[in-house]
């Protein structure tokens, strides 16, 4: 898993904010930023295991509004990277 990519980790959607070793945990770490109650948000390090891909809830229109905040932002590599995301052809 990648730094900003959503996660899923004791039943709570959070995003990936840091990866890191650990040679007293002995394998790597990943720092998640996830919304444990209504109005509290905690950042917690997870053993990798212990965390699982979020699926992808975004469909290509949704994508296609995300690169055109992209360009309005002069961001070439997150315009390419949403691109390469895209589902259709």
């Amino acid at each position: 898993m990648e730094i900003g990519e959503w996660v899923i980790v004791k039943d709570y959607y959070g995003f990936v904010l840091e990866k890191k070793e650990s040679k007293i945990q002995r394998g790597p770490l990943l720092r998640v930023y996830f919304r444990a109650k209504q109005n509290e948000w905690r950042r917690q390090l997870f053993k990798v295991k212990n965390v699982t891909k979020a699926p992808d809830l975004l469909d290509d229109s949704d994508l296609y509004a995300l690169q055109h905040l992209a360009l309005a932002t002069n961001d070439k590599a997150w315009f390419e990277a949403l691109g390469q995301r895209k589902k259709t052809t």
